[in-house]
């Protein structure tokens, strides 16, 4: 098994908070959609 390199892990980092932000904007783009209210009836609330 190859050991990670400083680079490897940095770019693995990198790699890992760029998809976690990219969904935490999603989710909040989402959450947040002003044309999906919260008294939306057909929504389920769990």
């Amino acid at each position: 098994m190859e050991h990670l390199t400083g680079g490897d892990i940095a770019a693995l980092t990198i790699a890992f908070l760029f998809t976690a932000g990219c969904l935490a904007l999603a989710w909040v783009a989402h959450r947040d959609n002003p044309h999906d209210p919260d008294e939306d009836p057909d929504r389920l609330d769990w």
